[in-house]
């Protein structure tokens, strides 16, 4: 008779890759992150995961709702002198009519983490044509020992938080410089994506800089010379 050996170990292994091909939605599975048991496994795992941030926009000076702020976030993993070892994230939304956003949670997602590794929370970009610019960040956490953070629930301290945005001033040459150094800092957003089509991946982001290229354009002042509307995918086909 032959003897059959045990499986316990290679059934586990099994249950764990079956955990890990599951596709994962922040919208099915509820602004709450996934369930308790996937949770865990990813967390043995070395995984993360981040948590819906919201918040609202107003004027600075009349300190009325502002609609239609782009509104878009990125969570890096940084290694030594800042170097990003990996891009964890990179989420958008716009502003309603009340000036409040939501940001989509993400996740989770296998990612490593050791004892060198610096967690960059995120830095949230803010964008209407008519104001200035604004990035907000946060402070980055050394995650050794007992972590001082939680991997399976990255949050910011900006939720629930109210932003001001400035109103431009009379200088649009000025105001061109702004608006083109700020699309310069957020160039991973414009290249990562390979192809013409990379549009699609954050249309409410571009389309913002597409309209202040625009409008400026229409003033006379060409500082922001990508045509994004003259691509292939532009209309989001």
């Amino acid at each position: 008779m032959i003897q059959r050996k045990p499986i316990r170990a290679r059934s586990s292994l099994l249950i764990v890759a079956a955990f890990l091909c599951m596709p994962f939605s922040t919208a099915t599975a509820g602004e709450n992150g996934q369930n308790a048991l996937v949770d865990s496994v990813y967390w043995l795992l070395g995984g993360i995961k981040g948590t819906p941030i919201s918040g609202r926009v107003v004027d600075a000076k009349s300190g009325e709702p502002i609609e239609g702020v782009s509104v878009l976030a990125h969570w890096d993993k940084v290694g030594w002198h800042g170097v990003v070892d990996e891009r964890l994230a990179i989420v958008e939304a716009l502003t309603d009519t009340e000036g409040n956003y939501t940001l989509p949670g993400w996740g989770p997602q296998l990612s490593w983490v050791s004892s060198t590794t610096l967690m960059e929370f995120p830095v949230i970009y803010f964008f209407k044509v008519g104001y200035n610019p604004l990035a907000v960040g946060e402070k980055s956490v050394v995650i050794h020992g007992k972590r001082e953070i939680s991997r399976m629930a990255l949050s910011s301290s900006w939720q629930g938080k109210t932003i001001p945005l400035t109103p431009m001033g009379d200088d649009l040459a000025e105001y061109a410089k702004e608006v083109l150094s700020f699309v310069g800092a957020m160039s991973f957003v414009l290249y990562e994506k390979s192809g013409d089509c990379y549009w699609k991946y954050y249309p409410k982001t571009i389309s913002s800089y597409m309209y202040a290229r625009n409008y400026l354009k229409e003033k006379g002042i060409v500082y922001l010379t990508t045509d994004y509307d003259k691509l292939p995918c532009a209309s989001g086909d």
